[in-house]
């Protein structure tokens, strides 16, 4: 039986783009809290054909081995022609002074999202949001 190496899709996009900060460890869990709060409150606004929170995974080979790759996305639509997932990032930042690809990893993260999902059903087109 092949070992199997389980990385999330957060973990996986974050890696290929290098891109972070830290924090004081207290303030990164005030930080998290508030993030969660403003997704629940994202979350409630998505029309009813939209879910919330799709687990999502899928195990692929690579020489010899299993990398699982898994995460939730934040909202998912999906119908016959296409998926579409929502990534939902909350900060303190002026809207107006984030410029579209000033976060490659967060844009990373719903791609790969969305790529799993197709993979997973088969093929078909998709789309990513970033919130």
């Amino acid at each position: 039986m092949q070992k199997i190496h389980s990385v999330s899709v957060r973990t996986l996009a974050e890696f290929a783009f290098e891109k972070g900060d830290l924090i004081p460890a207290r303030r990164a869990a005030a930080r998290m809290r508030e993030g969660v709060r403003g997704h629940q409150a994202l979350q409630q606004l998505l029309p009813p054909s939209w879910d919330s929170e799709v687990a999502v995974s899928r195990d692929i080979p690579i020489d010899g081995h299993i990398l699982r790759v898994h995460g939730r996305a934040d909202g998912v639509y999906i119908d016959r022609e296409v998926v579409r997932v929502l990534e939902i990032k909350t900060t303190a930042k002026n809207p107006s002074n984030i410029l579209k690809y000033d976060w490659p990893a967060h844009w990373a993260q719903g791609e790969i999202y969305a790529a799993l999902f197709c993979l997973n059903r088969g093929g078909g087109q998709a789309e990513v949001r970033l919130t």
